[in-house]
């Protein structure tokens, strides 16, 4: 069982500091994310996704995420039946001086994945959950992407992650990013080790920081004049019958006095 994926443990000593995603290579050639922008078919637009870190006041997009998924995805992404009750404890006593949570977010700053670190001491062990309608469109990628720079920055000398044998998307995500697997009993326990950060890393995760911030508040505030906008058209206007005379009648009467 995962870390990660104990119910109501309080995962350790990640330094948190927020961050966001744009493709850019490092020098090992792997891709380390800024700002991530997806093109692919979806009814003639483009899929739009922000990578940052969250902050302990978005506690409850992180439950409301876990809550979501059904039971297997549950069970593999904590190596475990979940009930709401049990996710709900474990999100609670989540401490975010202890933890690093990243999420992949859609262009109306909705949830659509998560990746946690958690300190193992040298070690980060790593937990990735994506909803489901945003499976094989690169997020799990992108958040495990980001989620190794950002273990390399906080100076861990190795990642891990344990998935459930029958995580086959998992299994593939793991070997795609270079992590070498041991079977133990019903889980897959994979971990690979990381190179000692250089500079060019530092400043990729400093500089995700504001182009998280900006990125994630443009979306939100497009989606709040979007919604603005349904309401108002939603909004059956007519011009005032004779019924609304007297209610006018009597606006005015107050306004003149």
């Amino acid at each position: 069982m995962t870390r990660c994926g104990l119910e109501g443990a309080a995962p350790a000593k990640c330094v948190p500091s927020p961050r966001t995603e744009t493709p850019l290579r490092n020098s090992e050639g792997i891709w380390a994310s800024i700002l991530l922008l997806r093109a692919q078919p979806d009814g003639g637009h483009r899929k739009f996704m922000i990578i940052r870190e969250l902050v302990e006041a978005e506690r409850g997009k992180v439950g409301a995420f876990l809550l979501a998924l059904d039971e297997r995805d549950r069970h593999w992404r904590f190596c475990r039946p979940m009930t709401d009750e049990a996710i709900r404890s474990y999100v609670e006593r989540m401490r975010w001086d202890e933890i690093v949570v990243l999420g992949a977010f859609d262009h109306e700053a909705n949830v659509i994945g998560l990746i946690e670190l958690c300190d193992l001491g040298e070690t980060a062990e790593l937990a990735v959950a994506v909803a489901p309608e945003h499976r094989r469109a690169g997020v799990g990628r992108a958040l495990m992407e980001r989620g190794l720079l950002k273990s390399k920055v906080l100076g861990k000398e190795r990642v891990s992650l344990s998935c459930m044998a029958d995580n086959q998307p998992m299994r593939r995500l793991a070997r795609r990013m270079g992590l070498s697997a041991k079977t133990d009993g019903g889980e897959l326990a994979s971990s690979l080790e990381l190179d000692v950060p250089r500079s060019f890393h530092l400043m990729t995760d400093t500089t995700s920081d504001l182009i998280g911030t900006i990125t994630y508040a443009g979306a939100l505030y497009s989606r709040t004049w979007e919604n603005i906008l349904q309401r108002l058209l939603s909004t059956p206007w007519s011009i005032a019958d004779e019924s609304d005379d007297e209610s006018l009648s009597t606006l005015e009467t107050e306004w003149d006095a």
